[in-house]
């Protein structure tokens, strides 16, 4: 789900919730901000793009 939220496709986020979702998750808990954390380090160059 978080994938679709940086993806430039058509997916279950719109582009411009994407901050939302992550800082929503991030702040839910420790295990949403490790959650996080993992999720950036391994798809950094797509987030990028």
């Amino acid at each position: 789900l978080l994938l679709s939220a940086v993806s430039k496709y058509k997916g279950f986020i719109r582009e411009h919730d994407s901050t939302t979702v992550f800082s929503q998750v991030a702040s839910s808990s420790l295990i949403g901000a490790e959650y996080i954390l993992e999720f950036v380090a391994k798809h950094h160059t797509k987030m990028a793009n």
